[in-house]
């Protein structure tokens, strides 16, 4: 029987004075407002936000400068590494980056890795008579990784949005500050997965459209907290299509895709 880990995660109350530090950096010069679940501060054009121990998206701390719009092509965005390195100063230095409870020899087994990495997407311009490539910005997203399963989800995810040199347009940090071991369970294996969804499909069937499974992927889904114990638990994620059969024609037509998610473990 193969196992595998389910975690349990722990997010820490953001005090007053970490939070204004950040929105300090942000220069952000509104009044803070503190409830149970949240904190938040703003001005006539930023907002740096936290979502509290107990929240929907508790660990969630989003920032946005509405000075620029998302689509606007800058006059000069940062370069990779210096995006990158902007970031890396960030999430050490409010401490904002994933952690593990547990031994040196534990850490090891459950392999937690953290990777940022940066891209420059491209936009493109018409002026009437030609298309311009530019540069659409600077973002640097992470991958999380535990014993080499990737963790996904609203709840697992750094993303900062570059349009100049100075800070980003947008961060958006959601992560736990603390996981440790919950217990141990039999891990689904994907030969059965498949096998079930595959007969799903089958009686779906009715004459006028096929369903056909693409592509199937093992994560643990780090999803919104709903009360109770905070769990970290894997899913495969099930990509399948739909093909319809058209009279006119001897070859069938691609259709809506769709991704099923089934838990990992029992």
């Amino acid at each position: 029987m193969t196992t595998i880990n389910i975690y349990r995660l722990k997010t820490q109350i953001m005090d007053m004075d970490r939070f204004m530090s950040m929105a300090e950096q942000f220069r952000i010069e509104g009044e803070p407002v503190q409830t149970d679940e949240a904190l938040a501060v703003r001005d006539d054009e930023r907002v740096l936000a936290f979502a509290q121990p107990g929240a929907k998206f508790a660990g969630l701390l989003f920032y946005n400068d509405s000075s620029q719009s998302a689509g606007q092509v800058p006059e000069k965005a940062p370069s990779e590494r210096t995006a990158r390195a902007w970031a890396d100063e960030f999430t050490k230095k409010f401490d904002l980056l994933p952690r593990l409870s547990a031994s040196k020899e534990e850490a090891e087994r459950i392999g937690l890795a953290v990777n940022l990495s940066s891209v420059q997407p491209t936009a493109i311009t018409f002026d009437g008579k030609e298309r311009h490539k530019h540069s659409a910005g600077t973002e640097v997203k992470s991958s999380i990784e535990l014993s080499g399963i990737p963790v996904v989800g609203p709840r697992a995810k750094f993303r900062f949005m570059f349009k100049s040199v100075e800070h980003p347009l947008t961060v958006h940090v959601s992560a736990w500050d603390d996981l440790s071991l919950f217990e141990e369970a039999e891990l689904v294996r994907e030969h059965d997965v498949v096998t079930a969804v595959k007969e799903r499909l089958a009686s779906r069937r009715d004459g006028q459209a096929d369903y056909r499974l693409l592509d199937v992927k093992l994560a643990y889904f780090a999803n919104e907290y709903t009360g109770g114990p905070d769990l970290l638990a894997p899913s495969y994620f099930v990509e399948i299509e739909s093909t319809s059969r058209r009279s006119d024609i001897k070859e069938s037509v691609q259709g809506i895709r769709q991704q099923i998610q089934l838990p990992a473990y029992r």
